[in-house]
């Protein structure tokens, strides 16, 4: 049974401290990272379906950048352990013309020019992240996700090379992550004039981050809800209203300012009433 129980109440902020983006930080690892990273890519909507792949070569390759060689000294391949030959092969036009409209929609979406990231570069894990994706995509033909054998064979001979046992490793990653617990997540949020349009940007912005960093946004798997209040108190969008993160992200991009009195009975009255029930998209 999905977590009912999770609360983050944004509750007079005056001022909102952005969340360090740890897929930028160099060296930065660990599930969540990792998590952040895949779902940034997937987002972006560049690439086909990877059947679970990039999550899956993270783990197998580098524990999620938590084996203590992944950012060992003269090696910065991070958490996904992109070689240098294979980045260089990411940005080979002559082998990969195809590359050149990709590159145009990273830079769009992401802000960085491909033809000049540098291998040390992808000690930041969205960095190293993305040159294993595009490198999956250069190579194309990835096995289905309940295909491990096949995702291993795959691995090794267009990946790695190496002997690593990829599916026990992915086995014993899905086995952990089943045993996480699914979260039912509302935000109440101050929407009132003590807040003030800017910081209410900023407020909007850290929601954003927060579920950037970690929830995986599935009716199976964690859910988001947004109540605000001023002079009274509205659900915004209820639990089950948005089912992947591209959409959620958007709506919480549409989350009104409303200024007004600031009214806290009634934000917690409507958490209470509408928050975590059945009706409210609540498991």
């Amino acid at each position: 049974m999905a977590a009912k129980v999770i609360v983050l109440s944004l509750l007079c902020f005056a001022v909102v401290q952005s969340q360090v983006d740890l897929t930028l930080v160099p060296n930065a690892g660990g599930p969540d990272v990792v998590k952040a990273v895949v779902s940034k890519i997937e987002t972006a909507g560049l690439f086909p379906t990877d059947h679970q792949m990039l999550r899956r070569i993270a783990y197998v390759e580098s524990l999620d950048g938590e084996d203590t060689r992944a950012f060992r000294d003269g090696y910065h391949g991070g958490i996904w352990q992109v070689n240098r030959a294979t980045l260089i092969d990411t940005q080979n036009l002559s082998a990969h013309p195809g590359l050149v409209s990709l590159y145009d929609k990273v830079q769009a979406y992401f802000g960085i020019d491909w033809r000049f990231v540098t291998w040390e570069d992808l000690r930041m894990p969205l960095y190293s992240g993305l040159a294993a994706r595009i490198y999956l995509w250069s190579v194309g033909g990835i096995p289905l996700a309940g295909e491990i054998d096949a995702q291993a064979t795959y691995w090794r001979t267009s990946y790695n090379g190496t002997a690593k046992d990829f599916a026990t490793l992915v086995k014993a990653l899905e086995k952990d992550e089943e045993c996480n617990i699914d979260v039912d997540l509302i935000f109440v949020l101050d929407s009132s004039g003590s807040i003030g349009r800017g910081n209410f940007q900023s407020v909007r912005e850290f929601v954003k981050n927060f579920i950037m960093s970690g929830l995986t946004i599935r009716e199976d798997e964690d859910q988001v809800g947004v109540i605000v209040f001023s002079d009274s108190a509205q659900v915004v969008f209820n639990l089950n209203a948005y089912q992947n993160q591209a959409q959620l992200l958007s709506a919480v991009d549409s989350i009104p300012y409303i200024a007004g009195g600031t009214n806290t009975d009634a934000a917690l009255r409507q958490l209470i009433d509408e928050g975590f029930t059945e009706g409210g998209g609540a498991r």
